[in-house]
């Protein structure tokens, strides 16, 4: 491999569609399971020189700047080689008020964030996407 960060989604319990939604996303099972498997992966690429990263998405088992906090908590040392990528457009909710939730993201991140972007269909599709920011 020519590359030195390799991005990782965190998953859904969706059985037919990664992107999406579902309950079970939030149950000690799929947190257990991801943990799991995200700890076998940063062994893995620590022994080749890998950074590894996780990006928050609504739809997954880890959704938010806090959830992946916790992920490094967990991991202990394990957790060397992972850092954190933030997207607004994968922290917004429209049905929620996320006042200040990327900045709050960001500021949670801290030292473990590798990278951080907004998405351009968020802001031409979603209205009231700039309360993500403030």
């Amino acid at each position: 491999m020519d590359c030195d960060l390799l991005t990782l989604c965190t998953g859904t319990r969706h059985p037919a569609d990664m992107w999406a939604y579902h309950p079970e996303n939030q149950s000690p099972e799929a947190w257990n399971d991801m943990v799991d498997a995200l700890r076998q992966v940063c062994r893995i690429a620590s022994g080749y020189g890998l950074r590894t990263a996780i990006e928050p998405e609504t739809a997954n088992v880890v959704c938010d700047a806090r959830a992946a906090e916790r992920v490094f908590e967990e991991l202990g040392p394990d957790a060397g080689s992972l850092s954190i990528i933030l997207d607004a457009a994968n922290l917004y909710r429209p049905c929620a008020t996320s006042g200040g939730l990327f900045l709050r993201s960001l500021q949670n991140a801290g030292r473990r964030q590798t990278r951080a972007r907004i998405t351009e269909s968020l802001m031409m599709q979603s209205p009231g996407w700039e309360s993500t920011l403030a």
